[in-house]
């Protein structure tokens, strides 16, 4: 229902599209341009999925719908097999699924998503790998490990390493094994360089500074530097992590209340708060920071808090519980009313109203549902009973602001239907010309990667610095110089969004056509 959004989703649909389309699955290319940021496995992935599904939204997002599956899945099969059981599993997968953070980036097309599975992998398969006997056993879960390892190097670099070294290796000196920090790399060390040095070497000999940007600028720079993109004080994820986990995050006071009690005599426990804590330590740390970037902690975080309500119900206290609960049920009603008298922009398209009004309708319907799961969680006298009614809750909102935010989104981040509505300016002799912002998607929608580059170069800087692509870049005056050279006989087109056009139109020559519509603007010349 909901076209891609500008500029992420949109990017992380055309780089496997220029890869099915040139051939060259080893160098990621954006707008035809080199693009080092990251690694080719996300690439490969979207890749695989557009060629099975065919170039729409959905193939974009279905690996990371996969992924924000197989990481429920994995964490299904920890609290299964170590913690309380298929009951206590049953709630922290679906308190993991109806976190909001989760949920929003589980229909988003990001690389975060993908990293999170292959690190949820990597520690799943450690902690198993812990906790078997057999030595059959042990060496398979320690390769799988190195598998997850070197997939998820693949996708997002040197981060695959850092952070099971981080967890595993507090977790191991916990536990006074400090000797494994030294024997047990060994075997998937050797899995990572069988899986991903192969990848690494072709990459060198197509193009031999990738390893110099990608891991001084993405890496080195992007942690330490004082003028990194996205800075963010140290404190910027204890107030993301926490809202992320919304509804859940008001049981957590009973779920902590739990995990107090016996915290130490837990060996999942321990792991878990390692893999939580280090981690966030890390991020935080770190000079580049963005919300999307601890979404691996949800794992650790839904696991500690399905094992922390169990143990609180386990003491027989429901105070905190249903103090949570009311909490829950007052935000449900809340939201009720701002939704039931939000006054809504008068919009020209009369059917695109009576879908607003719908969604307000599910918005409303929705949450009544949340607000009534809530009175059954408290007047319910079982645990289990309890814990389903909060799982129930959100999922019909969550299902609201989805559908509500196809269309909202239509309004604000999605150009297809504009550049649809006047695909008819543009033939093959065309020159497009675009600022970076709104670049990535008209190169999908198009399906071109020759275009031009406007004014700021943004997130291309890097692709443009190359002798061999410099031309791409436009500043006005060459911008002028190119529709004085081409316009006679090949059109110029220029596609950029509207915040952009207010702030640079005046510098721009005045066009044979203008076109003006949610946000986008589209000049012929």
């Amino acid at each position: 229902m909901r076209g891609l959004h500008v500029p992420d989703e949109t990017r992380y649909a055309e780089i496997p599209r220029e890869m099915i389309a040139s051939g060259n699955w080893v160098v990621p290319h954006l707008a035809g341009l080199r693009y080092f940021e990251k690694p080719s496995m996300g690439y490969w992935l979207n890749a695989i999925s557009i060629k099975t599904f065919g170039e729409n939204a959905f193939a974009v997002r279905f690996p990371t719908v996969l992924a924000a599956g197989l990481s429920a899945l994995m964490l299904f099969f920890l609290l299964m097999k170590f913690g309380g059981g298929r009951k206590q599993a049953f709630i922290g997968t679906s308190a993991f699924l109806t976190s909001i953070l989760v949920f929003l980036l589980g229909i988003y097309s990001v690389l975060d998503g993908m990293l999170a599975v292959m690190l949820t992998g990597a520690m799943t398969s450690f902690f198993f790998f812990y906790r078997a006997e057999e030595r059959k056993k042990k060496i398979i879960f320690l390769v799988l490990f190195g598998l997850f390892c070197a997939f998820a190097f693949l996708i997002k670099g040197f981060l695959a390493f850092v952070i099971p070294i981080i967890v595993i290796g507090p977790f191991l000196l916990l536990e006074k094994k400090w000797k494994d920090i030294v024997v047990l790399p060994w075997l998937p060390l050797v899995v990572v360089v069988l899986i991903a040095v192969p990848w690494g070497i072709a990459i060198h000999l197509q193009e031999s500074d990738f390893w110099n940007y990608f891991f001084w600028e993405e890496h080195v720079a992007r942690f330490m530097s004082k003028t990194a993109d996205h800075r963010e004080p140290f404190w910027y994820y204890i107030p993301v992590i926490f809202g992320g986990a919304a509804p859940w995050v008001l049981l957590f006071p009973a779920a902590i209340s739990g995990l107090v009690r016996s915290w130490s005599k837990d060996l999942l426990v321990k792991y878990a708060l390692c893999w939580l804590i280090f981690p966030f330590l890390f991020f935080s740390a770190a000079s580049g920071k963005l919300g999307t970037y601890i979404l691996p902690l949800y794992v650790p975080l839904m696991l500690l808090f399905a094992i922390g309500i169990w143990k609180y119900f386990e003491g027989q206290g429901r105070k905190l519980f249903n103090t949570g609960v009311v909490f829950s049920g007052l935000l449900a009603a809340v939201l009720f009313f701002v939704f039931l008298f939000l006054p809504l922009e008068k919009i020209e398209d009369v059917s695109f109203s009576k879908y607003i009004l719908l969604v307000r309708i599910l918005m409303c319907g929705s949450l009544l549902f949340w607000l009534i799961m809530m009175i059954k969680a408290i007047k319910s006298e079982t645990t289990i009973k309890s814990l389903a009614y909060c799982c129930l809750a959100p999922v019909f909102f969550f299902l609201a602001i989805a559908v509500g935010a196809s269309q909202a989104h239509i309004l604000n981040h999605d150009p297809s239907r504009f550049i649809a509505e006047h695909i008819d300016e543009i033939d093959n002799n065309s020159i497009v010309v675009s600022d970076n912002y709104m670049g990535p998607a008209v190169c999908w929608y198009l399906k071109r990667d020759d275009i031009y580059i406007l004014e700021s170069k943004g997130e291309l800087k890097y692709g443009l610095s190359y002798e061999d692509a410099k031309y791409r870049y436009l500043t006005f005056e060459t911008f002028k110089e190119l529709i004085e050279v081409n316009g006679a006989e090949n059109p110029v087109v220029l596609f950029v969004g509207d915040h952009r056009y207010r702030k640079f139109g005046v510098d721009l020559p005045a066009p044979k056509k203008k076109y003006i519509k949610n946000g986008y603007v589209l000049l012929v010349y």
